[in-house]
């Protein structure tokens, strides 16, 4: 078996987040969040976070993705506006937030906070959800590159990222479950169970083992990457990824507190 091979034999269902012109849909990207009441706009050091997304768990098909504690309620998203933070530092939780409502009935929008730029303020992109595979960077297969030519080194990553881009059909990566769509390396979980116990990752001198890498993977799963995108008018540094991690028994908790965030750019 070769290596496509070994990543096709072990690919994962995810679901698909897809623009929409559909009317009615409370799934989106950006636009205005429908805050329950009594819910304040989240902020990080007295400024307002950026509004991402807002994702009906009632309109999230029957899966075995993802497992929510229950089939209702709207999960939203929010990020830092100035784009600090990159989710290596232990310093950075807060400047993102997921908040959880078991009430899907909010009546109305929630207007921006004064503070939020027209940057941050991104534009409303109805979204629905198709079950799609998934499959995993060449950093989660143990290839033994010193056995390739040069010449098979190049081919085999062009046959990878060939691969990895069919799952979304020349669409937005945004995506909720199975791997994520890696631009600096598969090594997030780990990352975000590390940083969240107060190790700091931006120096390299921290190096995971193995095992770490593995349980942690085990541990954690992606609940919502966010891409670059045109529709929404949303960008991440240099054409990069946002990726909400949360803990597996978080996420059947309905405990959305300890989620963290990684920014990958190129």
């Amino acid at each position: 078996m070769n290596y496509i091979e070994q990543a096709i034999s072990v690919k994962k269902p995810a679901l698909h987040l897809v623009a929409s012109e559909t009317n009615g849909l409370k799934s989106k990207l950006g636009g205005k969040p429908w805050l329950p009441k009594g819910t304040s706009w989240p902020s990080w050091k007295g400024k307002s976070l950026s509004f991402l997304a807002q994702i009906s768990l009632s309109e999230i098909p029957d899966n075995d993705v993802i497992q929510f504690s229950n089939n209702k309620g709207l999960l939203y998203f929010f990020y830092d506006q100035d784009q600090s933070t990159w989710g290596f530092d232990p310093k950075d939780k807060g400047s993102w937030k997921v908040i959880y409502s078991p009430d899907e009935n909010v009546e109305g929008e929630r207007e921006f906070p004064s503070d939020v730029g027209e940057n941050s303020r991104f534009k409303e992109s109805p979204i629905f959800f198709e079950k799609i595979d998934v499959y995993p960077s060449d950093d989660r297969v143990e290839i033994d590159y010193n056995a390739l030519s040069d010449q098979e080194f190049d081919s085999l990553l062009d046959d990878w990222e060939n691969l990895l881009n069919s799952a979304y059909r020349g669409k937005s990566k945004h995506q909720i479950g199975g791997y994520p769509y890696v631009v600096q390396g598969d090594y997030m979980a780990s990352d975000a169970e590390l940083a969240l116990k107060g190790v700091y990752l931006g120096d390299g001198d921290y190096v995971k083992t193995k095992e770490e890498k593995q349980k942690a993977e085990e541990d954690w799963t992606l609940l919502l990457q966010v891409d670059t995108d045109s529709a929404p008018d949303m960008m991440w540094g240099d054409m990069g990824l946002l990726y909400f991690w949360v803990r597996k028994e978080d996420l059947i908790e309905n405990n959305y507190e300890d989620v963290w965030l990684i920014l990958q750019c190129s």
